[in-house]
């Protein structure tokens, strides 16, 4: 159960040291993607949002870090075109697979997913997109732990690898 907040006199009153303590005593609140027991129906009883949809990706990944880390990016958006707007989201399906899928807003039917490659090690993955919508993906080989970089060239609305 998560600790509440505590209010704090004015910041003039209060000494650098107690306004540190008080923001390192809070903890942090999970979030569920499943529903339990006594949850409203009608919240699962609809189509998925899109941090849902995003969100049962990391959960059925069996790699490591499945979600990466805070500074890697796993989503890229089209800004400008006639698919602006499109979103492409890379994601571990597991410990040696990385895969891409893309979908248009408002991001309830994505794609079938595209192996990006087999051969990462269970370590996080990063990417950019250029102007043109293509995407680079950055991984660690798994055999040599070597960074590796893999092009997803954007044509016709779509990514290859």
């Amino acid at each position: 159960m998560p600790r509440s907040f505590r209010r704090l006199p004015s910041s003039s009153t209060t000494t650098f040291n107690q306004r540190r303590a008080v923001s390192h005593s809070v903890t942090k609140v999970s979030v569920r993607s499943t529903p339990r027991d006594g949850d409203s129906p009608t919240k699962f009883g609809r189509e998925m949002t899109r941090k849902e949809v995003m969100q049962s990706l990391i959960d059925s990944s069996s790699a490591y870090f499945g979600a990466g880390n805070a500074v890697t990016r796993r989503q890229f958006k089209l800004r400008a075109g006639p698919y602006s707007g499109r979103k492409l989201v890379v994601y571990q399906s597991d410990a040696a697979t990385i895969k891409c899928c893309y979908a248009d807003a408002p991001y309830t039917t994505w794609s079938q997913p595209q192996v990006i490659t087999s051969n990462s090690a269970d370590y996080p993955c990063s990417g950019c997109i250029d102007s043109d919508g293509n995407v680079y993906v950055v991984y660690t080989v798994q055999s040599t732990l070597n960074l590796a970089v893999r092009k997803l060239t954007f044509n016709s609305g779509a990514w290859t690898v």
